[in-house]
């Protein structure tokens, strides 16, 4: 809803601060607080899609797919299932495939329960195993894993932990895709960049970037 020009607009974000009531501050605070939050999960990027707030952007999904597709790793680890897009992305070209497995970890049980049914809709039990626990501890088969996505924790240890256990068991040919790499440069505790160069340096693996809205770091064993 627009004002006529000359008139000043009576919606309080657009209020002189020296007329702003109380009420009009905090609606003014409030909307600053939901657009902040937006940046926080938004791309920059807007010629990437996403479905919501927290998982990968579509055009990451359909790359990691194309992955799959090309490769026909027999078993496929996700660190961070969510609500299961990235899931039901993977599990579909394994389908495809008609060989592999996807086994996707998530701590949360709610998100679980969520990604289980969006899998089961799809088609896909079949292909995909929800495991509920932590990328530390949960019980998984012991490798060589084709394709890992890390896509749960950017903390500089707490992803450490996950390249130790996963991602020295890939096969000769594998690849791990670290998403979210530069949403998180800020944040002096994650470094994902950092961590991954470092990580490949001390492992005989070939590290690059993909440019996306996020970031995505890829890790090869040769």
């Amino acid at each position: 809803m627009g004002c006529r020009v000359g008139q000043p607009s009576r919606h309080p974000i657009f209020m002189p601060m020296e007329h702003m009531n109380e009420q009009a501050f905090q609606h003014l605070m409030e909307a600053s607080k939901i657009i902040e939050e937006r940046s926080k999960v938004e791309p920059s990027d807007h010629r990437f899609t996403r479905v919501d707030g927290l998982s990968a952007e579509v055009e990451t999904l359909e790359f990691l797919a194309a992955f799959i597709r090309r490769l026909k790793p027999e078993t496929v680890i996700e660190c961070g299932t969510y609500r299961g897009i990235s899931s039901v992305y993977m599990g579909k070209a394994l389908k495809k495939n008609n060989s592999g497995h996807l086994h996707t970890i998530e701590r949360d049980l709610d998100s679980c329960q969520l990604a289980r049914q969006r899998l089961l809709k799809n088609e896909l039990s079949e292909w995909v195993t929800v495991l509920n626990g932590s990328t530390a501890t949960v019980t998984l088969p012991t490798g060589p894993y084709g394709i890992i996505f890390h896509d749960a924790s950017r903390k500089y240890d707490e992803l450490r932990a996950e390249f130790e256990r996963f991602t020295t068991r890939l096969e000769n040919g594998g690849f791990a895709f670290i998403h979210d790499s530069t949403f998180y440069e800020s944040d002096e505790s994650c470094r994902v960049r950092e961590n991954c160069a470092d990580f490949a340096a001390q492992n005989g693996l070939v590290h690059m970037s993909i440019p996306s809205a996020r970031g995505l770091e890829i890790l090869h064993r040769p």
